[in-house]
């Protein structure tokens, strides 16, 4: 990109910056709250990505951050949080 703060659009300053990667604490919390949220049903014998797809089979709606993090390789927790 060839511009400056001065001659850039919003929308292209914004690309320009990378994306800060979330907390563990952040990703924590999310899994957290969609681990003990009953209405996508139980998760006992399941990985979360299972527990997710059934969610979505059923039209649950769960959060897409979660799939997110699921499908992220590049992130540092994905494999930890694949489990439950």
């Amino acid at each position: 990109m060839n511009c400056d703060s001065r001659t850039c659009t919003f929308q292209e300053l914004k690309q320009s910056v990378p994306e800060k990667q979330p907390s563990l604490r952040q990703i924590s919390v999310l899994i957290d709250e969609f681990d003990w949220d009953s209405k996508y049903g139980p998760y006992s014998g399941m990985t979360r990505e299972e527990r997710y797809n059934r969610a979505v089979v059923y039209g649950l709606y769960p959060p897409q951050e979660i799939k997110n993090y699921l499908n992220s390789k590049p992130h540092p927790y994905s494999e930890f949080y694949k489990l439950c």
